[in-house]
Protein backbone atom coordinates (compact mmCIF):
# COMPACT_ATOMS: atom_id res chain seq x y z
CA UNK A 1 0.00 0.00 0.00
CA UNK A 2 1.35 3.43 -0.92
CA UNK A 3 2.21 5.62 2.07
CA UNK A 4 1.91 9.35 1.29
CA UNK A 5 3.96 10.36 4.32
CA UNK A 6 6.97 8.25 3.30
CA UNK A 7 7.14 9.55 -0.32
CA UNK A 8 6.38 13.27 -0.45
CA UNK A 9 6.07 15.03 -3.80
CA UNK A 10 9.00 17.22 -4.71
CA UNK A 11 8.14 20.90 -4.79
CA UNK A 12 10.15 23.94 -5.65
CA UNK A 13 10.24 26.70 -3.08
CA UNK A 14 7.84 26.92 -0.19
CA UNK A 15 5.52 29.87 -0.61
CA UNK A 16 3.70 31.91 1.94
CA UNK A 17 -3.22 31.80 5.02
CA UNK A 18 -5.91 30.56 3.11
CA UNK A 19 -9.04 32.64 3.44
CA UNK A 20 -11.49 31.31 6.01
CA UNK A 21 -11.18 27.65 4.96
CA UNK A 22 -12.41 28.30 1.42
CA UNK A 23 -10.85 26.72 -1.60
CA UNK A 24 -9.04 29.33 -3.65
CA UNK A 25 -9.71 29.13 -7.39
CA UNK A 26 -6.95 28.12 -9.78
CA UNK A 27 -6.92 30.31 -12.85
CA UNK A 28 -5.26 29.49 -16.14
CA UNK A 29 -5.38 30.85 -19.65
CA UNK A 30 -8.47 29.76 -21.60
CA UNK A 31 -8.39 29.16 -25.39
CA UNK A 32 -8.28 32.40 -27.32
CA UNK A 33 -8.47 34.51 -24.16
CA UNK A 34 -6.07 36.61 -22.14
CA UNK A 35 -5.91 36.43 -18.35
CA UNK A 36 -4.29 39.22 -16.30
CA UNK A 37 -3.52 39.02 -12.62
CA UNK A 38 -1.32 40.73 -10.03
CA UNK A 39 1.19 38.34 -8.44
CA UNK A 40 1.28 38.46 -4.64
CA UNK A 41 3.95 35.78 -4.04
CA UNK A 42 7.63 36.43 -4.61
CA UNK A 43 8.49 33.22 -6.44
CA UNK A 44 7.04 30.34 -8.41
CA UNK A 45 6.21 27.09 -6.59
CA UNK A 46 6.69 24.12 -8.92
CA UNK A 47 5.91 20.42 -9.06
CA UNK A 48 5.02 17.70 -11.53
CA UNK A 49 1.34 16.78 -11.65
CA UNK A 50 -0.81 13.98 -13.04
CA UNK A 51 -4.02 14.87 -14.87
CA UNK A 52 -6.77 12.53 -13.62
CA UNK A 53 -9.52 13.94 -15.82
CA UNK A 54 -12.73 15.77 -14.92
CA UNK A 55 -10.78 18.86 -13.79
CA UNK A 56 -8.74 16.93 -11.23
CA UNK A 57 -4.97 16.69 -10.94
CA UNK A 58 -2.63 15.40 -8.23
CA UNK A 59 1.07 16.00 -7.55
CA UNK A 60 3.51 13.36 -8.75
CA UNK A 61 5.48 11.72 -5.96
CA UNK A 62 8.46 11.10 -8.29
CA UNK A 63 8.97 7.58 -6.90
CA UNK A 64 8.27 4.13 -8.34
CA UNK A 65 5.44 3.86 -5.77
CA UNK A 66 3.58 6.97 -6.98
CA UNK A 67 -0.01 5.71 -7.36
CA UNK A 68 -0.62 7.74 -10.52
CA UNK A 69 2.67 6.67 -12.11
CA UNK A 70 1.66 3.07 -11.35
CA UNK A 71 -1.57 3.76 -13.29
CA UNK A 72 0.70 4.96 -16.15
CA UNK A 73 -0.74 8.47 -16.09
CA UNK A 74 1.73 10.90 -17.64
CA UNK A 75 3.03 13.75 -15.51
CA UNK A 76 3.78 17.30 -16.52
CA UNK A 77 5.54 20.24 -14.96
CA UNK A 78 3.33 22.94 -13.42
CA UNK A 79 4.09 26.13 -11.56
CA UNK A 80 1.84 28.02 -9.16
CA UNK A 81 1.74 31.62 -7.93
CA UNK A 82 -0.42 33.49 -5.42
CA UNK A 83 -2.46 36.05 -7.29
CA UNK A 84 -4.98 38.85 -6.90
CA UNK A 85 -7.69 39.53 -9.48
CA UNK A 86 -8.28 43.27 -9.34
CA UNK A 87 -11.44 42.94 -11.46
CA UNK A 88 -13.05 40.72 -8.81
CA UNK A 89 -11.03 41.86 -5.78
CA UNK A 90 -10.28 38.24 -4.93
CA UNK A 91 -7.27 36.03 -4.40
CA UNK A 92 -6.48 33.14 -6.73
CA UNK A 93 -3.85 30.59 -7.63
CA UNK A 94 -2.21 31.26 -10.99
CA UNK A 95 -1.28 28.09 -12.88
CA UNK A 96 1.87 28.31 -14.99
CA UNK A 97 2.80 25.86 -17.75
CA UNK A 98 6.21 25.05 -19.22
CA UNK A 99 5.25 27.02 -22.34
CA UNK A 100 4.58 30.08 -20.21
CA UNK A 101 8.06 29.77 -18.68
CA UNK A 102 9.66 29.32 -22.11
CA UNK A 103 8.05 32.56 -23.27
CA UNK A 104 8.86 34.36 -19.99
CA UNK A 105 12.01 32.93 -18.32
CA UNK A 106 11.82 35.59 -15.58
CA UNK A 107 9.16 33.39 -13.95
CA UNK A 108 11.87 30.97 -12.75
CA UNK A 109 14.74 33.47 -12.44
CA UNK A 110 15.62 33.44 -8.75
CA UNK A 111 16.98 36.97 -9.08
CA UNK A 112 13.51 38.32 -9.92
CA UNK A 113 11.00 39.10 -7.16
CA UNK A 114 7.61 38.45 -8.80
CA UNK A 115 5.56 40.13 -6.05
CA UNK A 116 3.58 43.07 -7.42
CA UNK A 117 4.21 42.21 -11.07
CA UNK A 118 1.28 41.81 -13.44
CA UNK A 119 1.23 38.54 -15.34
CA UNK A 120 -0.62 38.20 -18.62
CA UNK A 121 -1.36 34.64 -19.80
CA UNK A 122 -2.58 33.93 -23.33
CA UNK A 123 -3.49 30.49 -24.66
CA UNK A 124 -2.70 30.36 -28.36
CA UNK A 125 -5.45 29.04 -30.65
CA UNK A 126 -8.80 27.49 -29.81
CA UNK A 127 -7.67 24.24 -28.17
CA UNK A 128 -7.58 23.77 -24.38
CA UNK A 129 -4.21 22.12 -25.02
CA UNK A 130 -2.82 25.11 -26.93
CA UNK A 131 0.48 26.59 -25.82
CA UNK A 132 0.33 29.26 -23.11
CA UNK A 133 2.43 32.39 -23.42
CA UNK A 134 3.22 34.70 -20.50
CA UNK A 135 4.44 38.25 -20.07
CA UNK A 136 5.35 40.16 -16.92
CA UNK A 137 5.10 43.89 -16.36
CA UNK A 138 5.31 46.23 -13.42
CA UNK A 139 2.04 47.13 -11.74
CA UNK A 140 0.77 50.40 -13.23
CA UNK A 141 -1.11 53.24 -11.58
CA UNK A 142 -4.56 51.84 -12.46
CA UNK A 143 -3.81 48.57 -10.72
CA UNK A 144 -2.00 50.24 -7.83
CA UNK A 145 -5.25 51.78 -6.52
CA UNK A 146 -5.95 48.40 -4.87
CA UNK A 147 -3.58 47.56 -2.02
CA UNK A 148 -1.54 44.46 -2.74
CA UNK A 149 -2.61 41.73 -0.30
CA UNK A 150 -0.10 39.54 1.45
CA UNK A 151 0.43 36.15 -0.20
CA UNK A 152 -1.64 33.32 1.22
CA UNK A 153 -0.20 29.91 2.13
CA UNK A 154 0.06 28.45 -1.38
CA UNK A 155 0.97 24.91 -0.32
CA UNK A 156 -1.93 24.81 2.12
CA UNK A 157 -4.30 26.00 -0.61
CA UNK A 158 -3.01 23.40 -3.10
CA UNK A 159 -3.18 20.62 -0.52
CA UNK A 160 -6.78 21.57 0.21
CA UNK A 161 -7.62 21.39 -3.51
CA UNK A 162 -5.74 18.09 -3.86
CA UNK A 163 -7.34 16.80 -0.61
CA UNK A 164 -4.00 16.05 1.10
CA UNK A 165 -2.77 16.65 4.64
CA UNK A 166 0.07 19.17 4.59
CA UNK A 167 1.71 17.61 7.65
CA UNK A 168 2.54 14.54 5.57
CA UNK A 169 4.76 16.44 3.12
CA UNK A 170 8.05 18.25 2.99
CA UNK A 171 9.38 20.74 0.50
CA UNK A 172 12.71 21.07 -1.23
CA UNK A 173 14.14 24.28 -2.61
CA UNK A 174 15.48 23.87 -6.13
CA UNK A 175 17.70 26.05 -8.25
CA UNK A 176 16.75 27.78 -11.49
CA UNK A 177 18.83 25.15 -13.36
CA UNK A 178 16.90 22.30 -11.66
CA UNK A 179 13.60 23.98 -12.58
CA UNK A 180 14.71 24.21 -16.22
CA UNK A 181 15.66 20.53 -16.14
CA UNK A 182 12.23 19.59 -14.74
CA UNK A 183 10.60 21.56 -17.54
CA UNK A 184 12.75 19.77 -20.15
CA UNK A 185 11.75 16.39 -18.63
CA UNK A 186 8.11 17.40 -18.95
CA UNK A 187 8.51 18.10 -22.65
CA UNK A 188 10.23 14.75 -23.33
Amino acid sequence: MFQFDSHPPIFGRDAPPQEHGRTIDIISAQPGQTTRCVITSSWLLTCRTHWLGHGDSKPCFRTPECPWCLMRLPSRWKGYLCGFLTTMLSTCIIEITSGAVESCPALIDQGVDLRGKVITLTRVGVSVQGRVRATLEDRNFALARHPLPQPFDLLKALFRIWRFDRAAFTTKTITEHEAREQIKEGDA
